[in-house]
């Protein structure tokens, strides 16, 4: 009996990728398909440093319409 955890396949992206440089910061934008009978798809918001380091992560709770998620890498 497999985990009803949801499991992220990051080899499928759904959108395209959304590069934002500014102030010394890359933004990227990407969707990913996510294996769960709940959550349909992840929107991810990475935020890379400078030092290319992460120095905390933000998740905020996932809509009712859309199930998404986001999450940041400052």
């Amino acid at each position: 009996m497999q985990s009803d955890k949801p499991i992220l396949d990051v080899k499928k992206f759904l959108s395209r990728k959304i590069v934002d440089n500014s102030k010394s910061k890359t933004v990227l934008s990407v969707i990913v398909q996510a294996h769960s009978r709940a959550i349909e798809a992840i929107r991810i918001h990475f935020v890379c440093s400078a030092q290319s380091y992460i120095q905390r992560l933000c998740i905020t709770p996932a809509t009712t319409a859309h199930h998404y998620t986001s999450i940041e890498f400052p």
